[in-house]
């Protein structure tokens, strides 16, 4: 008995040749009789003899599960030839298939204080799994991106992955843990935020002041934003009795916030 691929790897098939031989020499007088080859007690299939004694068999690309199995050939034998076998049986190493994580599709998460987004299912993609084979990765549900500034393109890393299923065991993953650029940090919002301001009839307009708001993880207005905050009114001193908005402007958004557009206005 002979293996042409020992050991062989789970999802490759194998070609196994076997001699009925008598006396130590092959038998050429039995071409066409069949040969069943065996993995334990399982069948395998059958292969018939030809002119040289020789049958052989090749397995499907699942019939043998990863880990070690125990081939035999088995001769019924004829009128002429008894029954035989091959002894020790032959043992033949099954390697796990190798699978190969991976991210794909966006994976979004708000500016903020953490550093972790949630991924769905679709995230994930399992490469090398045998066709008609059903294997599960069992992953975590949150991702840690390389950086916290707001923009596409983020590093996103997952750790901790597994596989599940009926036949997983005939699996192995690369590697646990997968990176790829699919992340995108969306800004946090920053609201322009104007101090009550009020004048007299006729009076000057009086210096306008206020804040930026929103500011998360740590930042500032000092390293979170650039240029400088300032407020306008359409009132005049000669704009009569009522109420006007006062509007911030003059900031450029810079690391991981970006500046509202409505402005709050106050009487």
């Amino acid at each position: 008995m002979a293996s042409g691929s020992n050991p062989s790897t789970y999802g490759n098939t194998v070609t196994f040749t076997a001699t009925v031989r008598t006396n130590g020499v092959a038998v050429g007088g039995i071409g066409g009789e069949m040969v069943a080859f065996y993995s334990g007690a399982a069948q395998l299939g059958t292969g018939a003899l030809n002119g040289s004694g020789q049958a052989a068999y090749t397995t499907t690309a699942t019939q043998l599960a990863a880990g070690a199995a125990s081939i035999t050939a088995v001769y019924a034998g004829n009128s002429t030839f008894a029954p035989s076998t091959n002894s020790p049986a032959l043992s033949q190493t099954i390697d796990q298939a190798i699978l190969t994580p991976g991210l794909t599709g966006t994976v979004s998460k708000s500016y903020d204080t953490t550093v972790n987004a949630t991924l769905a299912a679709g995230n994930y993609t399992l490469s090398g799994v045998v066709s008609g084979d059903s294997v599960a990765l069992n992953n975590p549900t949150t991702g840690t991106y390389d950086t916290m500034n707001a923009g596409s393109g983020k590093t996103i890393t997952v750790t901790g992955l597994s596989i599940s299923g009926v036949l997983s065991a005939n699996y192995a993953l690369s590697s646990t843990s997968v990176s790829d650029t699919v992340g995108t940090i969306n800004p946090a919002t920053l609201t322009y935020t104007a101090d009550p301001a009020s004048m007299i009839y006729g009076a000057p307009v009086p210096a306008l002041s206020g804040s930026v708001t929103g500011f998360l993880g740590g930042d500032t207005q000092g390293n979170a934003t650039t240029g400088t905050l300032t407020f306008t009114t359409p009132a005049t001193s000669s704009s009569g009795v009522g109420t006007y908005a006062v509007n911030g402007s003059g900031l450029t958004a810079n690391f991981g916030n970006a500046l509202d557009s409505t402005f709050i206005l106050h009487n």
